[in-house]
C-alpha cells in the first residue's frame, strides 16, 4: 500500500474530502489496498467509536508491514454531499487520514475513474450513479508558506 509510506504520484493520485459530521479527512482511493483504513491518531483526536477485532498484517508499498488491531465500524460519511458509510481498520498512515481501498470500490462497483477530467463515478445502492471531482492537495512538504514565498523585486 503506497499510502503508508507517503510515495503515490501525483499523476495517479485521486483523494475525496470526507464528511465526518464537522470533521473534514482527506481520503486516497487506492485499489492496491485490500481494505479501507482510517488513520490511527485521526480517529482518536476525533473521537470515533474503536474496538478491537483480529489482527491484519498489512504490507506497505516499501515492504514493511504493519498490524491493524483495532477498527471503526459503521462510519457515516458525505463526499460532495452523498452519503455513505463504512468500516475501517486503523492504521498509522502517512499523508492521508483515510485510504479508500479495494472493499469500497467493490462496494460501490462499477466504479469509473476519468483521470483526464479528475472525475471519479461510483454505483451507490446498485442503482444511483455519482460522479465525484477530485479534490487532490499535495502533500504537506510541498507547499510553499505565504511567509516564505516572496518575489524578488
Amino acid at each position: 500500500m503506497h499510502a503508508l509510506c507517503g510515495s503515490t504520484p501525483s499523476a495517479t493520485v485521486f483523494t475525496l474530502k470526507l464528511q465526518f459530521g464537522k470533521i473534514t479527512a482527506v481520503a486516497l482511493i487506492d485499489s492496491g489496498s485490500d481494505i479501507s483504513f482510517i488513520n490511527a491518531k485521526f480517529a482518536t483526536k476525533h473521537k470515533f467509536q474503536i474496538s478491537a477485532t483480529t489482527p491484519l498484517q498489512v504490507a506497505a508499498a516499501n515492504g514493511s508491514t504493519m498490524l491493524s488491531e483495532t477498527t471503526c465500524s459503521v462510519c457515516s460519511y458525505s463526499i460532495q454531499g452523498q452519503e455513505f458509510s463504512s468500516d475501517f481498520g486503523l492504521l498509522e498512515l502517512q499523508g492521508y487520514d483515510i485510504i479508500l481501498g479495494a472493499d469500497w470500490i467493490f462496494a460501490h462497483s462499477p466504479v469509473g475513474f476519468n483521470l483526464r477530467t479528475r472525475e471519479l463515478t461510483v454505483t451507490k445502492n446498485c442503482v444511483q450513479h455519482i460522479t465525484s471531482q477530485d479534490e487532490y492537495l499535495p502533500p504537506h512538504y510541498l507547499l510553499i508558506s505565504p511567509m516564505r514565498f516572496q518575489i524578488p523585486r
